[in-house]
C-alpha cells in the first residue's frame, strides 16, 4: 500500500433516510460520548473491585456509541440489512445495562464470574495447564470463589429468558419485535431468507423498503439507555436528553404514519 494513500468513498448514500431522524440519532450518541469521554470516574467497593453497574454500564455506553455510529453509517450507504443486525444488537445492549442496573447484587456475582468464563474458554481452547496465563487465571479463580464462591456457577441470561414472555402476549410480542424478527439473519437461520431472496431471486441489494425504521428503532434503544445511565451515573445531560426525547418524538410519530399509510 503507498504511504499516505487516502481513499474516497464512492457509494452514493440511501436518501430516503429522514435528515431530521439522522440529525437526532447523530445528536443522541454523540452526547453519550460528550457526557462520558476522559471524565468520569469508576468507584471502588471496599474489595477493591470497580462498582458492578457503574462498571457494565460504562462498558455498555462504548458499544452502544460504536454500534450507534456504525448501523447509521450502514443505513446511509445501503447496507440496511447490516444495519438491522446492529439494531438487534443495540436493544440487547440497553437490555441487558437495564437488567443488571435494577439487580446490582447479580451484577456484582456476573463481574466476579468473568474469570470463570476466561478459563472455561482457555480450557476449550486447549490451552497448556503450566503456560503463565493460565496458571494467573486459575489462582485468580481460586481466590474469587473462596469469597463469592457463586460466581464460579454463574452463567448470564439469555434474551429470552431477561424478557420471559412465556403467557404473557404482550411480552411475546415485544420479544418477536425488537429482538426475534432482526435476530434470523443475523444468525442466518431459513427464517431469514426472506429478506435475501425474493421474486426476482437473489438480491445483493440490502436496502430496506424503509430504511427509517431500522433508525427509528436504533434510536428509541439508545435513548432508553442514555436515560438509564443518565438516573445511574449522574452525569447532568437530563436538559440536552429531554430536548432530543421530544423532538425524536414528533419525528417517529410521523415516520410510523408514513409506513403504515396513516397519512394521505
Amino acid at each position: 500500500m503507498p504511504k499516505g494513500r487516502k481513499y474516497v468513498c464512492s457509494y452514493e448514500l440511501d436518501d430516503r433516510l429522514d435528515k431530521e431522524l439522522v440529525d437526532l440519532n447523530q445528536a443522541a450518541y454523540r452526547l453519550l460520548q460528550e457526557a462520558l469521554a476522559g471524565s468520569y470516574k469508576l468507584q471502588l467497593t471496599p474489595d477493591g473491585m470497580p462498582d458492578a453497574v457503574q462498571y457494565y454500564l460504562l462498558y455498555v455506553a462504548a458499544l452502544i456509541y460504536g454500534a450507534s455510529d456504525a448501523a447509521l453509517t450502514l443505513a446511509l450507504h445501503n447496507l440496511g440489512r447490516e444495519a438491522r443486525i446492529l439494531e438487534r444488537q443495540i436493544f440487547e445492549y440497553w437490555l441487558r445495562a437495564q437488567y443488571y442496573a435494577d439487580r446490582p447484587d447479580e451484577a456484582r456475582v456476573a463481574l466476579h464470574s468473568t474469570m470463570f468464563q476466561e478459563k472455561a474458554l482457555l480450557d476449550e481452547l486447549q490451552y497448556s495447564k503450566d503456560s503463565e496465563r493460565y496458571r494467573d487465571v486459575a489462582r485468580i479463580c481460586s481466590e474469587i470463589e473462596a469469597t463469592v464462591p457463586e460466581a464460579a456457577r454463574y452463567r448470564e441470561p439469555s434474551v429470552y429468558s431477561i424478557i420471559d414472555p412465556k403467557n404473557n402476549s404482550e411480552l411475546a410480542q415485544f420479544y418477536a419485535l425488537h429482538y426475534r424478527a432482526s435476530s434470523q439473519m443475523a444468525h442466518a437461520s431459513f427464517n431469514g431468507v426472506g429478506g435475501v431472496w425474493g421474486l426476482e431471486g437473489l438480491s445483493f441489494d440490502s436496502r430496506q423498503k424503509n430504511p427509517n425504521f431500522s433508525i427509528v428503532q436504533t434510536t428509541s434503544y439508545l435513548i432508553a439507555f442514555m436515560t438509564l445511565i443518565n438516573e445511574k451515573l449522574e452525569l447532568g445531560m437530563a436538559t440536552k436528553l429531554e430536548s432530543i426525547k421530544r423532538s425524536f418524538s414528533g419525528v417517529q410519530e410521523r415516520i410510523i404514519d408514513d409506513m403504515t399509510g396513516a397519512r394521505d
